[in-house]
């Protein structure tokens, strides 16, 4: 016998003699919607890695069972990037009947300044809605964005920056100095380009430039040239910020 039944009871005879009373047991309501008990369900990216050149795609696939380890038809799962970086062709997908939904995911072309630099890693995140729970099931896939290699194209210009202090700290104003950077005999540099590898918005354009990183992490710093007739060079600074 619940607590509330007995209350009720308790109540009843404590009442006058003669008095009526009459006992309603509450029934508890049950869950409506689909619920989480007895889902699995897995998302994997094909291929996991690419080229970024703004049309190379991957398929991102979740597979959902039920409890009897059977496809689960008509599955809805939210679909999210981690970072927010190129586009899924769709936001929400619903299982088949093979228990299979799929999205395809690609990344924006890079920019020439960027050819050669480490590849990214974008996380592709499958949360299952429409649940009961107040914990929505999640999982995930890595997918590695590269962008391409170097050309090789005779008379480039080649580009060098330092950077001071060397271990940063969040907070601290970092240096970068370019003006090691040169052109091939008879040319001259005549733009430069300064990508800090945190997405902050940057003005720098000369052969100097300064930032201050506000979150500890691993930046990749992208300096690229041009010279006078068009040629581009670029290379990169890996940059550790501690706490």
């Amino acid at each position: 016998m619940n607590s509330a039944w007995s209350i009720r009871l308790s109540l009843c005879a404590a009442m006058a003699l003669g008095a009526a009373c009459t006992v309603h047991q509450a029934e508890t309501s049950g869950l409506t919607g689909p619920s989480e008990l007895g889902l699995s369900f897995a998302v994997t990216a094909t291929p996991d890695f690419i080229t970024q050149n703004g049309f190379s795609p991957s398929t991102i696939a979740v597979s959902a069972k039920g409890p009897n380890g059977a496809p689960l038809a008509g599955r809805d799962f939210a679909l999210t990037l981690q970072p927010a970086f190129g586009n899924l062709s769709a936001k929400t997908v619903r299982t088949g009947s093979d228990g299979t939904a799929t999205a395809i995911y690609t990344a924006p072309a890079a920019s020439p300044f960027l050819y050669g630099t480490p590849a990214t890693t974008v996380w592709v995140f499958a949360t299952s809605i429409g649940s009961d729970r107040q914990t929505a099931l999640s999982q995930s896939a890595a997918i590695r964005v590269s962008p391409p290699p170097v050309p090789t194209e005779p008379g480039r210009p080649t580009p060098n920056v330092t950077f001071a202090p060397s271990n940063p700290k969040v907070g601290d104003l970092v240096m970068f100095d370019a003006r090691g950077s040169f052109a091939a005999a008879g040319h001259r540099i005549q733009q430069f380009f300064w990508d800090f590898g945190d997405g902050l918005p940057q003005g720098e354009e000369g052969d100097d430039a300064s930032h201050i990183y506000q979150t500890a992490g691993t930046y990749t710093m992208v300096l690229g040239v041009v010279d006078d007739v068009g040629r581009i060079g670029s290379t990169f600074r890996t940059i550790v910020v501690t706490p």
